[in-house]
């Protein structure tokens, strides 16, 4: 029979297979080589048939997406890697323009059935004017006095794209168990974010080359 994943009787799965076949069928589907960096919760209907999977193209480990994979229809039932990837786009930047500044951040797209292919820059910057995207920021908080200048740069460069940061400082300690506890999440909730000691919160809305701070 080969491989088992999935037993009826005591509920358990193969685990290096399952990543092992999810890594398979995201390649035919993309033509790119991924990894597997967690096998998280399953779900479904009384048999836990479902189960997710946290993945990322080899090379690219800051972006992180998610597969969720059915154990009985041996098939991925949902990815978001082409959202990931639009995302990562301002991922990227916002890390870019923060350097040294201790942080982590993710990003969403709220239009996302827009979404259809991996955007080269040029095309990123056409297709999503006047999109809304999401950023959840989390800073240390000895670094937060570079907020401001961080947010002028970044509104320079997608000046036309609407993009709302949320900004959370969080002292030394609890920065460094945030940053280990997420870093392989493709989003922060808001619910989950505030699990933790912050700071302060801010909220930013950057549109049409105006900061407007809530």
């Amino acid at each position: 029979m080969g491989n088992i994943i999935y037993d009826l009787a005591d509920n358990t799965f193969n685990t290096e297979y399952v990543a092992e076949t999810v890594v398979n069928m995201l390649k035919e589907k993309y033509e790119r080589d991924f990894e597997v960096v967690k096998v998280g919760e399953r779900y479904g209907k009384g048999l836990s048939d479902e189960v997710t999977l946290m993945c990322t193209v080899t090379g690219h480990y800051e972006c992180i997406f998610k597969v969720v994979y059915n154990m009985v229809l041996e098939k991925i039932v949902y990815d978001n890697f082409l959202i990931r990837c639009t995302c990562y786009y301002v991922e990227k930047e916002i890390n870019r323009l923060l350097r040294s500044v201790n942080s982590i951040v993710r990003v969403e797209i709220l239009k996302k059935n827009s979404v259809n292919k991996v955007y080269k820059t040029l095309e990123f910057l056409e297709e999503f004017q006047d999109e809304c995207f999401v950023a959840t920021l989390i800073v240390e908080h000895k670094d937060s006095n570079n907020i401001e200048a961080f947010l002028r740069e970044l509104n320079g460069i997608y000046n036309g794209i609407k993009i709302q940061i949320i900004s959370y400082e969080m002292r030394e300690d609890e920065y460094a168990k945030f940053y280990e506890d997420s870093k392989n999440l493709d989003y922060f909730s808001l619910s989950y974010v505030e699990n933790y000691e912050f700071v302060s919160r801010r909220i930013y809305a950057l549109e049409k080359g105006s900061i407007t701070t809530y």
